[in-house]
């Protein structure tokens, strides 16, 4: 089990982002400013009527004219933040995202208040995977947006991500908490997780996991669960691990991968019993594995059932002529007092190829079986 077997693309987190409402150009925002010329005021009415009609090379045409000073009765000397804000936001929209960074960046260099190009700016550069970038303008338009809306803080965290700044992350992570902790969707936690274990954060993590875990549904849940556990066990917190794989079982029973995993946390304390009841649990439910068939004939010879033992070693020993399990069916078939049957196996091998183990035990049997038959003969004898 591994926490990456759950990563999230994140980078699909943008594909809905379409920040529509700041890609027509603010002629509310135009009209309301005090230092917006005339001249400027009727080529952004102009501009966007083009932009409403979806006439965004013309609206272009119009704003870079405007700006070169070409148009007669422009009294602006140089470019104004809104021209500059409405001729990127036509580039977006046309997906000319070099040109849409220039001109966006001469907008909020020019009006660093400019909350809509700060948005637009963010788009951007994240098409232009410019993720550092798009985060600074997401998290500059939350901290100019008088409303504070907390998706673009989000927006910013997870750009950090994408950048591969984990710490950047938490630390927006961190504010978003702070300011909106009743609206951090679940979602957005998950991000958070990757960004807290991105950044070696692992205990800090915890928490947010585990809530993961418990508001989670359908098989989004069972990833989550499974992410808890591993977290568990590797920051060595195994009596959490035991009382949450016991709580899984019960209440998803048939979950094979409760059952292994309650058996993984009792083997790690040696308690073989409970370790063994598990393992046989989730063998009903599922086939197990040639690798946990051998650990439930090892639990059997270790628990003193050497009959079960020997009938799982032997099945083992008809795919693999492994010596481990070979020596472990000896064991178990001497234990039942099977002395024929484990010279017999033996016998299946040559005697150059068992191994001085081996080749020890088979000395062992024979005289043991020696012994067993001249016990025979004087019995026979006496009586």
């Amino acid at each position: 089990m591994h926490a990456t077997a759950i990563r999230f693309a994140l980078s699909l987190l943008f594909c809905g982002l379409v920040l529509t409402s700041s890609f027509l150009p603010q002629r509310s925002l135009a009209e309301e400013k005090k230092d917006v010329p005339s001249a400027v005021r009727v080529i952004l009415v102009k501009a966007g009527k083009m932009m409403n009609e979806q006439r965004y090379d013309q609206a272009i045409a119009l704003l870079t004219e405007f700006s070169a000073g070409i148009s007669a009765g422009n009294d602006a000397p140089h470019p104004h933040p809104e021209i500059d804000f409405t001729l990127g936001t036509c580039y977006l929209l046309r997906d000319r995202f070099e040109e849409a960074r220039r001109a966006l960046d001469r907008a909020v260099e020019k009006d660093p208040r400019h909350r809509s190009a700060w948005l637009n700016l963010a788009k951007v550069t994240y098409e232009l995977h410019d993720y550092k970038r798009a985060a600074e303008c997401f998290v500059n338009a939350y901290d100019l947006d008088p409303d504070k809306n907390p998706e673009h803080l989000y927006f910013g965290a997870v750009a950090h991500l994408l950048a591969q700044d984990n710490a950047g992350a938490v630390a927006v992570f961190e504010r978003l908490l702070v300011a909106h902790a009743d609206q951090v969707h679940l979602e957005w936690r998950e991000n958070l997780v990757h960004a807290l274990i991105g950044a070696g954060e692992s205990l800090r993590a915890l928490p947010h996991i585990k809530r993961l875990a418990e508001e989670s549904r359908g098989d989004k849940q069972v990833q989550w669960q499974e992410i808890l556990l591993y977290h568990y066990l590797q920051l060595d917190r195994d009596d959490e691990a035991l009382a949450a794989a016991e709580s899984f079982c019960r209440t998803l029973p048939t979950e094979t991968k409760w059952w292994r995993a309650l058996a993984h946390i009792h083997l790690r304390h040696n308690r073989y019993q409970p370790a063994l009841t598990a393992l046989l649990v989730a063998g009903y439910l599922e086939p197990l594995s040639k690798e946990e068939s051998r650990l439930v004939a090892d639990l059997y010879l270790q628990l003193g059932v050497p009959v079960k033992a020997a009938e799982l070693y032997q099945d083992i020993l008809a795919d693999t002529k492994n010596p481990q399990p070979l020596t472990n069916l000896v064991v178990a078939l001497q234990q039942t007092g099977q002395i024929d049957q484990a010279l017999a196996v033996l016998d299946t091998f040559a005697t150059d190829t068992l191994g001085p183990e081996l080749a020890m035990l088979k000395v062992g049997l024979q005289n043991d079986q020696s012994l067993g038959r001249n016990g025979r003969s004087e019995r026979s004898t006496t009586f």
